[in-house]
């Protein structure tokens, strides 16, 4: 079976890099890139390493349909890793992406837990601001980055090398503290921490069913407040490399991007002369440009995506503005498409679990009894009789169906002590489950084996307990 690998994160926080850090050790790995619009030089960039598909014009969660359809087309290629890299503006990954995968709505994937990259600089401005000033990005672009690691699985803390040992440290410690998740340290460029994040991603445990609570409204603000560029076209004058001119390009469109404190999400651009390709990257207003490859002749093509939060006509004419820095050079534009993100109208949103329905541990279990046992309700003396016979767990982990699930337990219930009061309250559960899946399935996502509404007799009867002494809080705390 072919695994989806979801990486999700910012602008800038190095996804592009950790994947095809991952294509160059993944046998059959393939890749999707994803974009709000055509002309990705991410898609160029992974392209030199495996077969490449990319969803172009919307995030995923917008387009399912599309990522599932090239999600299967490489699988049905013979990829046994695909991974799907979401835009960076892009959240609400799990309920969009991963459990629309798991239900079986594009086919039959192994689901790894969802990655969140993050760099540490823009961590330290946006999440904890260590310095004290502001986060640098639009209230709204800045709660997308916060929702981005609250529903991440694994986090992928990427661009170490940009910090000392002690910050590495202490970023892990209070992301582990205020997250509850693994936190793996990488430095994708150099190939560092990407076999122990791989390693991790195979705990099919680590999925959490999480419910994440979004603001769509500003979720939408936080898109429209940057300016979105994507243009192609070519390059002409004295032979040269022009990886070089990309370089001075990006970092004359940087500086103006500071003088006009206009917060950077990326810049990328690339130059081709035959087969021979140069990329250059900026990820702020702050950092160095970072060129790699070599592209040498008197002509080229080029690529350019340009994030930034600006106005779209004023990014453009910024652009157009410094790509006449270079006398000795003609740069022309064939096609130019610079917008702001529409608002996020997602293919499916799967409902998350809510916080209580968690499954119920030992101690937990215990609790219950004892309650259970001060109750004076026959209700819930005929539960704690059907939890005391073991009625209430199957100790099977043999996988059933949801429809036969209910007829167990319903038979069991008639078999039980005070078996019409307790088909009272079964009744009350089946209505809610059959309005609202989820409640089944979700300890079923927690351990990796859903596939199309398919749970352990166990799991369930475990979510029916824990649904049963729910309502029975409910009920006693009703005027």
């Amino acid at each position: 079976m072919t695994r989806l690998v979801v990486l999700g994160g910012f602008l800038g926080a190095g996804k592009t890099t950790l994947v095809s850090a991952a294509m160059r050790r993944l046998s059959g790995a393939a890749c999707v890139t994803n974009d709000q619009a055509k002309d990705l030089v991410d898609t160029a960039a992974v392209a030199r390493l495996g077969a490449v598909r990319e969803v172009a014009g919307s995030c995923f969660c917008c387009d399912f349909e599309a990522l599932a359809r090239n999600a299967r087309e490489l699988a049905d290629e013979g990829a046994r890793h695909v991974l799907a890299e979401a835009v960076g503006s892009c959240t609400d990954l799990v309920a969009t992406v991963i459990r629309p995968f798991e239900d079986g709505r594009a086919g039959d994937f192994d689901v790894a837990p969802l990655t969140v990259v993050v760099d540490p600089k823009r961590l330290r401005r946006v999440v904890f601001a260590d310095d004290g000033r502001p986060s640098g990005l639009h209230r709204g672009a800045a709660y997308i980055y916060a929702k981005q690691i609250e529903e991440a699985d694994v986090i992928a803390l990427n661009k170490i090398d940009t910090v000392d040992e002690a910050t590495r440290r202490r970023l892990v410690d209070r992301l582990e503290a205020r997250f509850g998740v693994p936190v793996v340290c990488t430095d994708a460029s150099a190939g560092e921490g990407v076999d122990a994040w791989l390693r991790l991603l195979e705990d099919v445990s680590l999925r959490r069913p999480i419910a994440l609570d979004l603001d769509y409204d500003l979720y939408a603000m936080g898109e429209a407040a940057l300016g979105w560029l994507n243009a192609t076209g070519s390059l002409r004058g004295a032979e040269r490399d022009w990886g070089v001119w990309l370089g001075a390009f990006m970092a004359g469109l940087r500086d103006r991007c500071a003088e006009t404190d206009a917060p950077v999400g990326h810049l990328k651009a690339m130059a081709r002369v035959g087969g021979d390709e140069a990329f250059a990257a900026c990820t702020s207003r702050r950092d160095e440009v970072r060129v790699t490859g070599r592209a040498v002749g008197a002509e080229a093509t080029w690529v350019l995506n340009a994030r930034v939060e600006l106005p779209p006509a004023a990014l453009e004419a910024l652009v157009r503005d410094v790509a006449r820095h270079d006398p000795d050079a003609v740069a022309t534009f064939e096609a130019l498409r610079c917008f702001s993100p529409p608002a996020p109208v997602p293919t499916h949103r799967v409902p998350g679990p809510a916080p209580h329905a968690s499954p119920m541990d030992p101690a937990a279990q215990a609790r219950a009894v004892e309650l259970l046992r001060g109750s004076p309700d026959p209700t819930d003396r005929a539960i704690l009789e059907l939890l005391d016979a073991g009625v209430l767990s199957s100790g099977s982990s043999a996988p059933v169906k949801r429809d036969s699930l209910l007829r167990t337990w319903r038979a069991r219930a008639g078999a039980g002590p005070e078996g019409s009061l307790w088909r009272a309250k079964l009744d009350r559960f089946v209505g809610q489950l059959e309005a609202a899946p989820p409640e089944l399935t979700q300890y079923a996502w927690r351990g990796g084996a859903y596939r199309a509404h398919v749970v352990t007799a166990a799991a369930a009867d475990r979510v029916l307990a824990r649904f049963l002494l729910r309502t029975r809080d409910r009920d006693a705390s009703a005027p």
